[in-house]
Parts: structure tokens; sequence; C-alpha cells
């Protein structure tokens, strides 16, 4: 049976499940503690995806980026109504080749059809070009809507990306290989956490202040940002 998405309204299935997850991070200072964790996750999944021998060419495809969304742990599961999202760190590349500091994004959707189980895996969104980093900082992303994504899981290369001409706006690369396929994003959606942001770096901390005009930082964000750079 095909599934049909309803985002609108399964979104919230999603969101309501980040929230629970997130409960305890019911204080400024709570929140910000989660943040750290957040980025500490963060800076594990890329070193354990990108240093992934079996990986292909997405070192190479890294030091093209404009963008990465890293997401520690992504869900997708349900009975009949399905739910899909996870919680993760965006962070932009520079002018001068570096990357900015992370903003907390979350991703929501949500689909009606055959459907069983639970799924959680960890990803990383690279972001190839200006249109869809300005798409996300504008929350203004949904997949399977305009952009073009190319799936890379774990022992996939960039190769075939290109084939007919195809140019993806994002690369999705997962540890977990076939958890994405087909219209599997499609409706999910991507939105700033601003509270998060806001609880870590201070007031104003929108994610576009963040990521593309440098006006936040914290020390706590170093770790993650050198492993960026690596090849």
């Amino acid at each position: 049976m095909r599934q049909r998405h309803f985002p609108s309204l399964l979104s919230l299935i999603a969101l309501s499940f980040l929230g629970l997850i997130g409960c305890a991070a019911d204080t400024p200072a709570s929140r910000a503690f989660e943040v750290q964790e957040l980025v500490d996750r963060a800076a594990s999944t890329a070193n354990t995806i990108l240093k992934e021998n079996r990986l292909g060419n997405s070192s190479s495809v890294l030091r093209e980026a404009k963008a990465v969304l890293i997401v520690p742990s992504h869900f997708r599961g349900g009975l009949i109504l399905g739910a899909e999202g996870g919680r993760g760190v965006l962070l932009a590349k520079t002018t001068a080749g570096t990357w900015s500091p992370p903003a907390v994004y979350t991703l929501a959707g949500g689909s009606v059809g055959l459907q069983l189980g639970l799924e959680s895996s960890q990803v990383i969104f690279i972001i190839m070009n200006d249109n869809a980093l300005d798409a996300i900082l504008s929350n203004n992303f949904k997949f399977g809507a305009d952009m073009n994504v190319a799936f890379g899981p774990v022992g996939g290369g960039r190769g075939t990306a290109f084939a007919g001409g195809f140019k993806p706006d994002v690369y999705v690369y997962s540890r977990n290989r076939g958890l994405f396929g087909g219209g599997a994003l499609s409706g999910v959606t991507i939105q700033a956490k601003e509270d998060w942001n806001t609880a870590y770096y201070g007031s104003g901390a929108t994610g576009r202040a963040i990521v593309q005009e440098g006006s936040f930082d914290q020390a706590g964000t170093n770790a993650l940002r050198t492993l960026l750079l690596q090849p």
C-alpha cells in the first residue's frame, strides 16, 4: 500500500514525540545543557559517518558543501499512522572556509499507510547550495517539494548522483543502509528550535544569526567545528 503524506497534521505526531524526549529541558539552564549534549553527540555522529571507510566520497562532497545538518538520532515508526523526525544541529560554511557555530533544528513529518515498527539512525544532511540553505534558515524547507535529494548510505558514493546531469541540493548519509529511499523523506520539514538556541547562546540567537551572520559563539562547539574541517 502506498503511503500518503499529510505533513500539516501528522508532523504534530513527530513534534509531540520530540517534545516528550525533551520534556526534562524545562528551564533555560537545563535546555543549555541539552544543547551541549546534542552538539557533543553530533560530533560523535559526524566522526562515525564521515570517517567510515566504506562511505565513498563524502569528504569531497563536504568540502564543496554550503552547510551540514547532523542528526544524532532520527526516528521512523508507527502503526498505520506513521511519524518520523529528530533533533540536530545546523552549521554553515563561512567565507573563510571554516564552519559556523551550530544552531538547533528539528525534523518532523508523518504519513498514513501500511507501516509497522520503529527505526532509529544517525544521519547527516549535506547541503550543497545557497538556495537550500536559505530555505532552511527561512523555516521554509520541505523534502519532496522543490529540493533534489541524493541518498548516500554507508557503502554508497557520489558517482551516481550526477547521472543524467542530476545535481542534488542535499546529500543524505545514514549509518543504517536502507533507512532512506524513494519518498521516505517526503513531507518532512526542518524548523529552527529557537528556545533551545536562545538558552544556549542568548537573546536574539536565531538560526540565521548563529550560522550565517556570525553573531554568536560558544567554546563548547569548537570540537565539532574542527572535526568537520578534517579531510
